[in-house]
């Protein structure tokens, strides 16, 4: 924004997957494989999961040997149904559906992993979300062979033959952007078709994304 001032962005926060065309946006930013869209989508990165706890939740705890070992542990849940939900794992060639429970859940990222830095629980974060506290020794990795799978990010927008240069240049930046949500993808852009509704005869449109899980969004408003 520094670099084109007559840009202006409005940002929203929310969990829900929005219409693009009803809501009257731009850009989403959404994690995970893509579904019921007519959009375009550009890849921006990955994510991975760890799983981690604070040291003073581990102390008085026996540390899993194996995933199955969680459903005994108290755990801190992202996007859970009555406070419980299954997390997929990987190691390698392995793969295991683990169903954990707890007595914190949030619908909101950034207050799940406040739960997990306070001791409530073992938490399953976006590394970026933990790794300069894992190195502070703030934050511990549990199960350390083991995390989600690599989630892609992408922006998505409607389908159009011109964009906006007001929307090309934010692509681009957001392209560029070393974002502490996902990890940059260095290889070369790419852009896919995807099913969504959309149309693109509104006007100062809004652009939007999930966060780390599908299901939660920011939205923003780009005018210039």
């Amino acid at each position: 924004m520094k670099d084109h001032a007559r840009i202006r962005v409005e940002l929203v926060v929310t969990n829900l997957l929005l219409d693009l065309s009803a809501e009257n946006i731009d850009v989403a930013i959404r994690v995970g494989e893509l579904q019921d869209s007519n959009v375009v989508a550009r890849r921006l990165g990955t994510s991975v999961y760890y799983l981690v706890a604070a040291p003073e939740y581990l102390n008085a705890r026996t540390l899993p040997a194996e995933p199955a070992d969680l459903k005994s542990h108290d755990c801190v849940m992202f996007n859970a149904k009555n406070n419980e939900r299954d997390w997929d794992l990987v190691s390698g060639r392995r793969k295991v559906r683990v169903h954990v429970s707890g007595p914190v859940a949030s619908r909101d990222i950034n207050s799940a992993s406040a739960f997990v830095h306070r001791g409530h629980g073992t938490g399953l974060l976006p590394s970026t979300y933990c790794d300069e506290a894992i190195a502070k020794g703030k934050l511990i990795r549990v199960l350390p062979k083991w995390t989600s799978s690599s989630i892609p990010v992408f922006a998505v927008y409607s389908s159009r033959k011109f964009l906006p240069l007001r929307l090309n240049l934010f692509l681009e930046a957001l392209a560029a952007w070393n974002s502490p949500l996902w990890l940059r993808n260095e290889g070369p852009r790419e852009s896919q078709r995807v099913r969504w509704l959309a149309n693109d005869d509104a006007r100062g449109r809004r652009f939007g994304g999930t966060s780390v899980e599908p299901h939660q969004a920011g939205i923003e408003r780009i005018a210039g």
